[in-house]
Order: structure tokens, then sequence, then C-alpha cells
């Protein structure tokens, strides 16, 4: 049975989706992006307060110690990662292992000094909970050997993501660069998950790019015996500004019909299925006030239900939308 990836960024509301998950009907193995801190005047992430029992390690002397280089912005990273693992470790079903990427971090000054601080939080809060490190082949050696480490700690192996915002994974790039990239991770194949990131589907035109790249890809990934196979990619669009107030939208899941196709063509090994859910895979922008939404997922479309609320009311207008939204959904789908 093929399993579910769900690429997530590792913030409050999406960690909270997956704490209210039921034992789900397919195996879950969520791919968590961790997102750069925010400041306590940018609240409402996963740094915002500390969970009680930080708090008491703090007062023991114990628990991994703050570096002294990096300043607040690193003490704001630590926080923000163990409310994330102390998630991963105490709300997901059973058996889940999650894979952790820190690309949205590994670029900023603070970086080196991140990694020290993630390699300590994580062993331990998680431990025995194993979580896989997100590598890539491009990744520079001093990130590589960080990888290692947290491979050495939590034994799960890791998760190799191909693809990048910019563009796809080139197969024969691939197969130059992998069996330097396994020495330095001191990994065989049989002990790392791939996802095949395909990244962002526009419309019908980019569908089939996905397609022959996906297909392309998983003929690299058949000559290994790979721990899992994953084909990736969000269709959910970055704005959706442009749809009417107080009605439903059905919006293709181009995402869904992918993997549909590559079903059809693919019936000696079938790829799990990855997706953003219901969100574009990049970050999001700060929006002021946005018109509250409802995303509901069916098998070929997203049925989005926006509703008119007067801004003044504040957090009550999800209130009035959660109540009106449901019904409003199932009486447009004629249920």
């Amino acid at each position: 049975m093929p399993a579910y990836v769900p690429i997530l960024k590792a913030k409050a509301g999406e960690l909270e989706a997956l704490q209210h998950l039921e034992a789900p009907p397919t195996p879950l193995r969520p791919l968590l992006e961790l997102m750069p801190p925010r400041s306590r005047q940018q609240s409402g992430d996963l740094e915002e307060a500390e969970e009680l029992d930080d708090a008491s390690a703090s007062d023991t002397g114990q628990g991994p110690a703050e570096p002294a280089n990096g300043g607040g912005e690193t003490r704001r990273l630590t926080r923000q990662l163990r409310k994330l693992a102390l998630a991963i470790r105490d709300d997901l079903p059973a058996g889940t292992i999650c894979s952790i990427d820190t690309a949205y971090i590994d670029g900023l000054p603070i970086a080196r000094h991140a990694w020290e601080s993630l390699a300590a939080t994580l062993t331990e809060r998680l431990e025995p909970t194993p979580i896989r490190p997100v590598f890539r082949l491009t990744d520079p050696p001093e990130r590589l050997a960080w990888v290692r480490g947290v491979i050495a700690e939590f034994s799960a192996g890791a998760c190799l993501r191909l693809g990048s915002p910019d563009r796809d994974a080139d197969a024969r790039q691939a197969a130059e660069l992998l069996g330097q990239v396994l020495n330095q991770l001191e990994l065989a194949p049989e002990q790392i998950s791939v996802v095949i990131d395909l990244w962002a589907i526009e419309d019908d035109r980019d569908l089939q790019r996905a397609l022959a790249t996906a297909e392309e890809l998983l003929k690299w990934t058949d000559q290994r015996p790979w721990q899992s196979v994953t084909v990736a990619s969000g269709a959910f669009p970055a704005s959706i500004s442009h749809l009417p107030g107080d009605a439903v939208s059905p919006l293709p899941r181009r995402d869904a019909a992918l993997w549909r196709q590559l079903q059809e063509r693919q019936s000696a090994r079938l790829p799990d299925f990855g997706d953003y859910a219901i969100a574009h895979p990049a970050p999001g922008g700060a929006s002021r006030a946005p018109m509250p939404n409802l995303r509901y997922a069916t098998e070929t479309e997203w049925q989005i239900w926006r509703q008119r609320t007067p801004q003044e009311i504040g957090n009550e207008r999800f209130c009035i939308i959660c109540r009106n939204g449901r019904c409003q959904v199932k009486r447009d789908r004629g249920q």
C-alpha cells in the first residue's frame, strides 16, 4: 500500500492538524520544513512560548545549552525546535517517522550554530522517537557532516530530496553525485527514503512537464533498492484572493492527477504519494485580514469556501465561517 508523505511547514497550524489525526488508513511519513524564527512581534508560530518542561529543564541546568553565538535568533530557533520535537514525540500516530528539512535556515548567518543546537535539541527531546534528516546531493560538506551526526543518533536513515523550487532534478547529475554523497554519509540506498519533489504544478501544461520528469527519475530510482520512493508535488494556488466570496469554488487537484497517471504507467512499482496539502509549496507571505476560508479536498479537486465577515470582530470571523462553511460545501456538492 502506498504511503502518504505530506510536505508541511513546521508551524503551529500544521502541527496542530497532525496532532488531531486519527490512525491514518495508509502509512504516514510527514516531511516537515523548519522555518526561520520569527520575532515576538510576529507571533503565531511555534516559538511563541516554551513548554513547561522546557522551563523545568532550564531550572535544573539540564537540556541543550544555548550557543554563545547567534544571539536571540538562535535562541528563538531552539525554542521553536523544542516545541516541534514535543509534537513529534507525543502527538503523532504511533510508528510515524518524520523527515526534518532545514533548507530554509541553511542559508542564514546563524546556520552553523543552529545545526549544533538542532542536533542537541533533537537528541534530548526525541529519543527514542526516530526522525530522518533531509539532505540533497548538492549539499556542502559541513551540512552533510551534520546530517551524518543526526543519522548516527537516531539510526533511522535519511531522506534524499530531489528537485528544488528553481528546477527539477536531473537523473544524470544525480547519478554522478550519488556515490560521493553516500560515502560521506556512510549510508546505503536501503537506508534512504527518496522524495522526488516536482514543486508547484500551475496548469495542465505544467502537469505534463512534471509527469515526464517523474518518469525519468523513477527509472533512475529503479536501479537501486531504496527504502522508499515518493513522488511529491503541489497544485494549490499561491493565492485564492481571486475567488468569489460567499461561494464555494472548485479547483482542480493536478497533484492527484499526476499520481493517477503515474499509477497507470508504473504498475510494477508504484511510488508513494506526496503533496503540500492545502497550501502552495512556497512559504506564504503575511496577509492583512484575509477573507476567512475553508478548504476541503476530494480525490480530484479542492472545494474552497470564502465568506465575507466584518473585520472588526477579529477571530470570531472564523467561528462564523466554520459554522456555515461545511453545510455550504455539502449543499453546493449536492450532498
